[in-house]
């Protein structure tokens, strides 16, 4: 069985994505795999890496799926030290940041199960309506 598709998850600095390049290269003279059947996630993105997202983009030479901001507070590697999933630790914060990554995670979700975007967005409205944690905080937190 194969896959209907494959992220490619890369972070901005140059080792990982001429990596990243040189990989895929390797896959299709090797396997025979199709670039139109990968796309890429930029992760831990932020402008101060000093790369350019259309560069990394182009380099690459896959689709752009989405982009994942760096949250630069510690609280990834917090969750991963915990043991806890990024996303339900931020769902209750305030914080923008945290709160623009996890929008971000969901909407590569969105991208693989597209299923997911319509519970997004009903956690969404349900959070405005009750001023408090929606679907998904309820269903996992």
């Amino acid at each position: 069985m194969e896959a209907a598709g494959v992220i490619v998850l890369v972070t901005p600095d140059r080792a990982a994505i001429t990596d990243t390049r040189n990989t895929l290269e390797t896959l299709e003279k090797v396997l025979g795999a199709q670039r139109s059947r990968y796309t890429l996630v930029i992760n831990m993105w932020t402008e101060e890496a000093g790369l350019r997202r259309g560069d990394i983009v182009r380099f690459v030479g896959l689709a752009e799926a989405g982009v994942v901001p760096a949250d630069m507070g510690g609280r990834m590697q917090l969750a991963v030290n915990q043991g806890q999933p990024y996303v339900l630790m931020q769902l209750g914060s305030r914080d923008p940041v945290p709160l623009q990554v996890v929008d971000a995670l969901a909407g590569v979700t969105a991208c693989v199960y597209p299923p997911f975007a319509v519970l997004w967005q009903q956690r969404e409205g349900e959070r405005r309506k009750q001023g408090g944690p929606g679907i998904i905080q309820r269903l996992f937190g």
